[in-house]
């Protein structure tokens, strides 16, 4: 399995794997992007900011997600509960997902662990992550990854709510 960063020429392959996830998550009775978000354009914004990682298994893009290394506006407030360094320069997980045929192969694992090390190669001080209350699975993985719950914020999209996660890496 190869890990890179992701170019233009990744987007139909990125968008299947987006698609193929928003599938999963209807299957699942889980809200989470069935208003069509994170749209192409959301994807072209990740690429060009540099931000998107791809995971590829024999030529075929099986996982993607975004690595955020600015504060972001969603963060700023958050409700009961606190965020385990309060202030701190961090880092967000976004957008992470692995088609339905690579699920349970470790993929996951292997993104918060490059998550992780773009983080300690930033100096950020912590890694957040936010997902949709019933996400059950984005939960489980986060905890069992070593981020602990920190309560709920408000998406500055106006999307709605979201529970979310911090790894403490440095303090």
């Amino acid at each position: 399995m190869q890990e890179r960063k992701a170019e233009i020429s990744d987007l139909s392959g990125i968008m299947e794997v987006i698609e193929d996830a928003r599938q999963y998550l209807k299957e699942q009775g889980i809200d989470q992007w069935q208003d069509g978000f994170p749209t192409q354009e959301v994807i072209v914004e990740d690429i060009v900011m540099h931000e998107s990682y791809v995971f590829v298994e024999d030529e075929e893009i099986v996982g993607y997600m975004a690595v955020n290394l600015d504060t972001e506006a969603s963060y700023e407030t958050i409700y009961d509960g606190a965020w385990k360094l309060e202030g701190s320069d961090y880092a967000t997980i976004h957008r992470n997902a692995v088609k339905s045929t690579y699920r349970g192969q470790g993929i996951s694992l292997r993104m918060f662990f490059l998550a992780e090390q773009l983080c300690r190669k930033n100096n950020k001080q912590s890694i957040r992550i936010d997902t949709h209350r019933d996400n059950q699975l984005m939960q489980h993985l986060a905890t069992k990854y070593g981020y602990e719950y920190c309560g709920v914020i408000q998406l500055a999209n106006g999307a709605g709510e979201r529970i979310v996660y911090e790894k403490v890496l440095f303090n």
